[in-house]
């Protein structure tokens, strides 16, 4: 990602780093502003979950700001036949969106998460030929041959209901300031927290 989208030191003083979340090479309460696009999905919950946000709370500064998207399982999580069966009637809007239910529907508890191969293997038995949905869908197969990423692969996503997410961030010391929810599909399912620290003083 450094190499892609960074365009190099714009002032005196910019720097990229590449390190580990949950090691970060950064000094304590040293940073003021937080992102992270999804990252905690990739992580065993909840001890991965939780490992991380202790650290991401270690670097915060004192009045910074946390602002992670991440991915929640519904409370009642959806069967995975009502999520084919919406596949198989056109019932579905974006294929990325599918492929997020298509995922939680397939987990069996946030503890264990998904295999990756798992969710390949239920659209190719479902869909055994991507062009025809593509074609019945309108979907571009470009689009569609993304799930092609995840044939064999034995890792895992984890996803975490909502409130089991918020009560492992606020026992990892932080004040939820702001829970933001997109308008797109599944949007609700891909909520964006605003954090501070939790011993710090909260100013707006």
């Amino acid at each position: 990602m450094i190499r892609a989208v960074w365009p190099g030191p714009l002032r005196s003083g910019d720097l990229a780093l590449c390190g580990d979340w949950r090691r970060l090479p950064l000094a304590e309460s040293s940073v003021d502003l937080v992102f992270a696009d999804g990252c905690l999905s990739t992580l065993p919950f909840p001890a991965g979950y939780m490992e991380v946000c202790t650290e991401l709370r270690r670097v915060l500064a004192a009045n910074g700001r946390c602002v992670l998207r991440c991915f929640v399982q519904a409370e009642t999580p959806e069967p995975l036949g009502l999520v084919l069966g919406d596949l198989a009637s056109g019932g579905v809007g974006g294929f990325h969106a599918f492929k997020w239910r298509l995922a939680m529907a397939l987990q069996p508890n946030a503890e264990r998460g998904v295999v990756l191969a798992d969710v390949w293997e239920a659209l190719r038995e479902a869909e055994p030929d991507l062009a025809a949905l593509s074609r019945r869908i309108g979907w571009p197969i470009e689009v569609v041959s993304t799930i092609d990423a995840y044939r064999g692969i034995g890792a895992r996503y984890w996803f975490p209901s909502a409130n089991a997410l918020r009560d492992l961030v606020t026992t990892a010391g932080f004040t939820i300031l702001d829970v933001v929810h997109p308008a797109y599909e599944l949007g609700e399912r891909c909520p964006t927290l605003i954090l501070a620290d939790g011993d710090s003083p909260v100013r707006s």
